[in-house]
């Protein structure tokens, strides 16, 4: 029993060239039929790129953070988010990640002035 193949993989739908019956605004108008796994793949690859990319802005930049949430405005959650946030700092600082950003910003600014 032979299978038909998907209608996602067919060379004649997934071609680039216009077929000769068809005339440039026809063409335009055709859709290129993508599996729909291949959506799922793609946003779940983008949602772990983007969060270790914020981990890692995270681990790098807890100065910047601290920054940002002592400039929030006098709240009961922002004052616990103030909390989190100078014990995340001090936990970087601790590990030795704080440094890493102190030397970059310093590295950068004497880049800047050459």
């Amino acid at each position: 029993m032979a299978k038909e193949p998907l209608p996602h993989l067919d060379p004649a739908v997934m071609s680039h060239a216009p077929e000769p019956s068809l005339q440039p605004w026809m063409y335009a108008k055709r859709e290129l039929v993508v599996a729909p796994t291949m959506h799922r793949t793609t946003a779940l690859h983008a949602g772990v790129v983007l969060g270790i990319g914020a981990l890692v802005l995270a681990m790098l930049a807890s100065e910047p953070l601290l920054n940002w949430c002592n400039k929030l405005p006098a709240h009961p959650v922002n004052e616990h988010l103030i909390l989190v946030a100078q014990a995340w700092h001090d936990t970087m600082r601790a590990i030795g990640l704080a440094d890493v950003f102190a030397a970059s910003k310093r590295f950068f600014a004497a880049l800047r002035g050459i």
